[in-house]
């Protein structure tokens, strides 16, 4: 029995299972049988907080360890939050590949700058990663764009008539995108 006693190396937030595969696993309750090497509980370190994102596969050439990212915590809407990507995955999570077989996405870690005590394990967030900032220069919606003949255009209004525009574009984001010529 002195051997089944289980006690903490350090103060700290118990979490039973072992974290990623707690619903693989049958549920730790008194009685319950374990086996050998089971992670029956962990104390997380919460000195230090990062948030696992997902990165779809087209924009996973993007994302580089050592980028900036904007946090917003959904339990804390108006709190911004800081922090830097640690890693991107290597290979896709294969978390969803029975409901979605197509849809790849790829595990990023951003270290969360500063510490806040009421940021606590298993929070959702939203992260946006700066790719990129570009000062001084036009943009308009993803939606203005449009492909003709491999080219990109987009309708210009010209008084009460619309006028077709071929123009070259830069770097983008979820709704804008970089007009670089064909715009003024």
């Amino acid at each position: 029995i002195q051997k089944c006693t289980i006690r903490a190396t350090k103060p700290g937030l118990v979490v039973y299972g072992g974290g990623e595969d707690r619903f693989m696993q049958d549920r730790i309750q008194e009685g319950a049988t374990v086996r050998e090497r089971q992670v029956i509980i962990t104390i997380p370190d919460t000195s230090v907080m990062r948030v696992r994102t997902k990165i779809h596969e087209s924009n996973i050439k993007r994302i580089k360890p050592g980028q900036k990212a904007r946090i917003r915590v959904d339990a804390y809407p108006e709190e911004e939050l800081f922090g830097t990507v640690e890693k991107v995955g290597v290979l896709p999570n294969a978390q969803n590949r029975w409901l979605n077989p197509d849809l790849k996405v790829y595990d990023t870690f951003v270290i969360v700058d500063g510490n806040y005590p009421w940021l606590k394990p298993g929070m959702t967030a939203q992260v946006e990663i700066i790719v990129a900032e570009l000062d001084n220069v036009l943009y308009v919606p993803l939606q203005c764009i449009t492909n003709i003949d491999g080219k990109q255009a987009c309708y210009v209004q010209k008084g009460d008539r619309t006028e077709l525009r071929f123009i070259k574009t830069g770097d983008y984001n979820e709704s804008f995108i970089e007009v670089k010529d064909g715009l003024k």
